[in-house]
């Protein structure tokens, strides 16, 4: 990727990146029953289950951070290149068959830019596999034109025209405007195009005379962290599940959707972990506020174990930190 010039008045300074809080703030609970106990003595078991958990518990670390890493990647590399006049922002054209390449080779599955004068250009991969654009003209900035785009990206349609949707109506939009700097949406909110659970991570975009330029936008469907949840094997009867600092379920291997969607009204409540429909759920984010009092003082991986009727639950608690000081 290229270095921005380090001339403050053109770039984003790092250390803002360095800071932006890691808005899912997550920390990643695996459990593994304690059937290991029937069959073995008590220290060997703790022995391979403290072994087991701590394996899991890396493996989620890694690949979440994977996923969220590329987003940010991509983004940065378009934004450095907006501000460097290496990108052209008013031929959407060319824009559209960039953004095309990162989608179809599975890179990023969603990319954005969404400009002041009005003007936008999405490209991204369908839940149903397809790949499709938005684009938005300055001259009618409330109207999205959506077009199917084949494997060598040429389009299809329009198959649909979208109204009343101008981006700098957008709260994503106005973040990034008001705060000057990368930031991950921190709640998971319904998004209407794909009407599942996303997070967002938006990055203004500048001129070499600091005019503010536009947004950079790339959305994250969490449904995604469930597919690879579920992948995961932890014992017999074991799960997997993800939570922010407020105790808010955020993924889980045993529930596609933990959260209260509101289609008529596109918007989206959180389930509190305790009060989960899964015993082992609610049961572990129980056990964990009592040994530390709010989820808000862990700072560091932990083991625990608690009794779930007449089976002993050993649990794994991690919070995942990146190499940039962004940490959950």
């Amino acid at each position: 990727m290229k270095q921005p010039n380090a001339n403050p008045a053109k770039t984003l300074p790092l250390q803002l990146v360095l800071v932006v809080p890691f808005v899912l703030q997550i920390f990643a609970t695996v459990g593994l029953t304690g059937y290991l106990s029937l069959r073995n003595g008590q220290k060997a078991v703790n022995d391979v289950s403290s072994q087991l958990r701590q394996q899991m518990s890396a493996r989620i670390n890694l690949q979440v951070l994977t996923y969220l890493e590329k987003p940010y990647i991509v983004g940065q590399t378009i934004v450095v290149a907006a501000e460097e006049n290496q990108l052209d922002l008013t031929d959407l054209t060319k824009l559209e068959r960039s953004f095309w390449r990162l989608v179809s080779q599975d890179t990023v599955e969603f990319v954005n830019l969404s400009l002041a004068d009005g003007s936008a250009i999405s490209v991204e991969e369908t839940p149903q596999g397809n790949i499709t654009s938005r684009n938005g003209y300055k001259e009618n900035p409330s109207q999205r034109k959506v077009y199917l785009l084949d494997e060598r990206c040429q389009r299809k349609g329009p198959v649909e025209t979208i109204t009343n949707f101008d981006h700098r109506t957008r709260f994503w939009y106005k973040i990034a405007k008001q705060t000057g700097r990368p930031i991950w949406i921190s709640q998971p909110y319904f998004s209407q195009i794909y009407k599942l659970a996303v997070i967002s991570l938006t990055q203004p975009i500048y001129s070499r005379d600091r005019e503010f330029l536009g947004v950079q936008n790339s959305i994250f469907r969490i449904e995604k962290i469930y597919n690879f949840l579920k992948t995961l094997k932890v014992g017999q009867t074991g799960q997997t599940f993800i939570i922010d600092r407020a105790g808010n379920l955020i993924a889980s291997s045993a529930i596609e959707n933990p959260y209260i969607i509101d289609l008529k009204n596109n918007t989206l409540q959180p389930i509190p972990a305790i009060k989960s429909d899964s015993p082992i759920i609610s049961a572990t984010a129980r056990a964990i506020l009592d040994r530390f009092g709010n989820f808000n003082a862990i700072s560091q991986s932990h083991q625990l174990d608690f009794m779930l009727g007449d089976r002993r639950q050993f649990v794994q608690v991690s919070t995942i930190k990146d190499e940039r000081g962004i940490i959950g």
